[in-house]
């Protein structure tokens, strides 16, 4: 079985709070078993943090973003 990523969220829970993949399995029936918690993605939790701080034109923050 592989772990599939599911939609991309900001965690309901208030200690994690950033923003992740819930993975899900897929069951040979169709069924899917969704996780709780889940990967974070990192390019987004930077565009989601550089964007609060009006610094998404910095140069770094572009540079950290290309080709994301």
């Amino acid at each position: 079985m592989n772990a599939k990523q599911g939609n991309l969220h900001i965690s309901k829970d208030k200690s994690r709070g950033y923003i992740e993949f819930d993975p899900y399995l897929e069951l040979s029936n169709g069924r899917k078993l969704h996780g709780k918690h889940g990967i974070m993605n990192i390019p987004a939790e930077v565009a989601k943090s550089a964007y609060e701080a009006n610094m998404l034109d910095n140069i770094v923050i572009k540079d950290i973003l290309k080709d994301k």
